[in-house]
């Protein structure tokens, strides 16, 4: 695949992820309004799907990230 075109299929598909969360992130906030349990559950429950993907992620492309306390 062409290095360009692929840059740029990268871009869309970050772009077009980054819409998807910011719309479930303000639709959790416009549940919270009704229902702040639900909404935050909702909340809750995209960032620890942002968690799972991230660290997908991350064990796909074999990035190291060492967490270290210190």
């Amino acid at each position: 695949m062409d290095p360009e075109l692929r840059s740029r299929l990268d871009v869309a598909v970050v772009a077009f992820v980054l819409w998807v969360v910011l719309s479930l992130v303000v639709a959790a906030f416009a549940v919270m309004a009704v229902n702040p349990a639900v909404g935050l559950a909702a909340l809750v429950t995209v960032v620890l799907a942002l968690v799972v993907a991230g660290a997908s992620y991350l064990r796909t492309t074999r990035t190291e990230v060492e967490f270290a306390v210190e």
